[in-house]
């Protein structure tokens, strides 16, 4: 069954979903046709409007045989869709002061700080043991020498940052016991990389 549905707003008469289609089941209430409203229409409104889609906003139901005639007011969210009657308008209180509307008002919304969470720069998480072998604990001091040089990587990069340590304590790993014998040679290692030292004690 096809039903044309709409949500307005109480003060004014004002469309905050217009007219749109909808396929219901037989056993379909107001109730859980309002939800998919909801879930179908929120993508496309601004944060106030999609704040006002709740049911704690909802004032009132009314349904119609045709666009043109008298409205019926429904009594409850529960009864199930009278299928005689296809337009089914939402009434919502757009002066509700509870705290979900207040949180319509805020200039952020929550595209926003989605981007912002994934601009913030992160490292990667140490490994928590309580027995640690050499290669873990080396793996740990790397990311304690970072962290007051670079805030690390965004969420998104953050695997990278992982391999890129994880590869770098392989070096380091592997030279661990020649840092006097690349001295010897003529290749002192980068003084930054002296203090790691001692982890390959095999």
């Amino acid at each position: 069954m096809i039903l044309v549905v709409c949500v307005t707003s109480f003060a004014g008469g004002k469309s905050i979903v217009p007219n749109m289609a909808f396929e219901i089941e037989d056993e379909g209430t107001f109730e859980s046709l309002f939800n998919a409203i909801m879930l179908r229409a929120s993508s496309s409104l601004d944060s106030y409007e999609s704040a006002l889609l709740s049911s704690e906003n909802m004032l009132k139901v009314k349904v119609r045989e045709k666009s043109d005639t008298k409205p019926i007011e429904v009594s409850k969210l529960h009864m199930p869709i009278d299928l005689d009657r296809k337009f089914v308008e939402y009434v919502v209180d757009s002066n509700n002061n509870s705290s979900s509307n207040a949180c319509l008002l805020s200039k952020t919304n929550a595209f926003d700080t989605l981007m912002q969470s994934q601009k913030k720069l992160h490292l990667p998480s140490k490994i928590m043991k309580v027995s640690m072998m050499g290669p873990e604990k080396l793996y740990n001091d790397i990311i304690d020498w970072i962290a007051p040089i670079d805030n690390g990587w965004t969420l998104d990069q953050k695997e990278i940052g992982s391999k890129i340590i994880s590869t770098l304590r392989n070096a380091l790993w592997y030279i661990d016991n020649a840092h006097e014998k690349f001295k010897e040679r003529g290749c002192p290692l980068p003084d930054v990389f002296k203090a790691f030292q001692g982890y390959n004690n095999y």
